[in-house]
């Protein structure tokens, strides 16, 4: 299974204006989109676009024409001029909790048949429910995970999950830091009672 949770910390910090800055307890998925439809298997709390304390649903995400996010991710890559096949994607996310959600950030990690990240590619959700996505291809990627400065807009610096979780993202405006976020994380076994714990 290569499914599981991050017991995290997330930190904002806004720097325009009126500075304010916030710590924040959370938990997030790590999801392989190969696993979905066995999500209910690992626990009775999980479900996949069912109705369950925790819900993963495909509609909340990447849209490409087609009814699973699997296959919607990868035609996006395909798009994005990823003709390499990729073998496994692992999903970072939040799921539905007691049927809301709130998710304004979720990341697709894409490996090929080493187990070699490829690529990455951001999911972020505004507040009316818009998606906007970007992609960190190959080039992206250093020794530390992939870290991207994107049309003076967002700053990413993103590790790989393993043990630990490690991602940052900063807001620009005139070249200079207006809102920093960062998401660090512990792994946790996907099990009844670790989500019982974090619920």
């Amino acid at each position: 299974m290569n499914s599981c949770l991050y017991e995290c910390t997330i930190m904002h910090g806004r720097k325009s204006s009126k500075c304010y800055r916030f710590i924040h307890k959370t938990r997030m998925f790590y999801l392989d989109l190969d696993e979905l439809p066995q999500l209910s298997r690992f626990s009775w709390l999980l479900g996949y676009n069912q109705t369950r304390v925790y819900n993963f649903r495909d509609q909340d995400h990447i849209s490409s024409g087609f009814s699973s996010v699997n296959r919607n991710i990868r035609t996006y890559l395909k798009t994005q001029g990823v003709l390499s096949k990729i073998h496994r994607i692992q999903l970072l996310t939040n799921l539905r909790v007691f049927g809301y959600i709130f998710n304004p950030m979720s990341f697709y990690f894409c490996f090929d048949s080493s187990t070699m990240p490829v690529c990455v590619v951001s999911e972020i959700g505004k507040t009316l429910g818009e998606l906007r996505y970007f992609y960190l291809g190959p080039e992206k990627k250093s020794a530390e995970g992939f870290n991207d400065h994107l049309a003076n807009e967002l700053d990413f610096r993103i590790q790989v999950p393993d043990e630990r979780l490690n991602v940052t993202v900063d807001i620009l405006g005139n070249g200079k830091q207006r809102f920093s976020s960062s998401m660090v994380g512990v792994r946790k076994p996907l099990r009844t009672a670790t989500l019982l714990k974090l619920l």
